[in-house]
């Protein structure tokens, strides 16, 4: 029901995330000792990296804890750990106060035991040393491209050219290139300069997407009714010519007939469509914000809220 909703209820606050501070400070925590313990006063690198870094041959030894200690690694890479930072930390402080700490949790190690035995499986044969955190970043952006798949992000590429960009965009490109890179690269084991382990990657975006199917139905929860159909729909191209170029450079200004109801001035919807209508409402709130709602579309909000009151 909609009074169900939490976003409906008259007391609602977003939930503060309680899990995205701790993570950021593990992860954190663990590069600046990754970069004391790899230092030439200790020289215990080979010794941590056997232990905790995920590999066919430790696994092989039932180190099963690699299968998430890897992410803890970064050999000392400071833009890889800035990356993963920066990355949880804009997506975790939107998908915590939704999931709930223990899903978004969840979400993340499961992304990075998924990605590790993905990962695995595809080296079994040919081996090698899988570190990072990556696949449990790329299962949080699958999730959060399930929900916000059509919010912008704007910042400047190179310091000075302005990039517009949607996680529907990034998650598609992200994928299109993990698939690439692990056949034609990863199966054959050739080296690869930018991904190095697509298979993690694609593990973690695959739970992700499980996650989303597994918990959209949760009427409690905002934002879980994009279908999956939406997800991978292409955005549309819209080319429009300059101002000058235009053969009508003004426009005529349309009067609004006695006859023809304004738009703004529509009367709400009867009693009986009154919750599809909210629905309606509610989900248009969740894509384009309340900016966008119509004065007919707030007042039939206003009186769904009495009627809930009143109940």
């Amino acid at each position: 029901m909609i009074s169900d909703r939490v976003y409906m209820k008259a007391a609602y606050e977003p939930e503060r995330p309680r899990a995205l501070p701790w993570l950021l400070g593990v992860l954190a925590a663990a590069f600046l000792a990754e970069l004391v313990i790899f230092s030439p006063w200790f020289r215990l690198a080979d010794a941590v990296v056997g232990n905790t870094a995920l590999s066919i041959g430790g696994l092989s030894q039932w180190k099963l804890w690699t299968l998430l200690s890897y992410s803890l690694l970064n050999y000392g890479s400071i833009y890889q750990i800035v990356f993963v930072l920066a990355a949880v930390y804009i997506m975790g402080r939107e998908l915590e106060p939704l999931l709930g700490t223990r899903r978004f949790l969840t979400v993340f190690i499961g992304a990075l035991l998924i990605g590790g035995l993905v990962w695995s499986a595809a080296h079994w044969r040919q081996g090698g040393v899988l570190i990072g955190a990556l696949p449990g970043v790329c299962g949080l952006l699958a999730l959060y491209a399930c929900i916000y798949p059509d919010e912008r992000f704007q910042f400047l590429a190179f310091f000075f050219l302005p990039v517009t960009l949607t996680p529907r965009k990034v998650l598609l490109g992200v994928l299109a290139v993990d698939v690439l890179a692990f056949l034609f690269y990863e199966l054959n084991g050739a080296p690869m300069w930018v991904f190095v382990a697509p298979s993690s990657h694609l593990g973690g975006l695959a739970v992700g997407w499980f996650c989303h199917r597994l918990w959209r139905g949760n009427e409690q929860t905002m934002g879980w009714q994009q279908p999956v159909t939406e997800l991978l729909r292409f955005p549309r191209l819209s080319f429009a010519l300059p101002r000058w170029l235009r053969k009508n450079k003004t426009r005529p200004t349309l009067v609004a007939s006695a006859g023809a109801p304004d738009r703004a001035s529509r009367p709400t919807a009867p009693a009986t469509n009154l919750r599809a209508e909210v629905d309606r409402i509610l989900d248009k709130i969740n894509a384009d914000g309340f900016g966008a709602l119509t004065a007919a579309e707030k007042r039939t909000l206003d009186a769904a809220k009495d009627l809930l009151s009143r109940r």
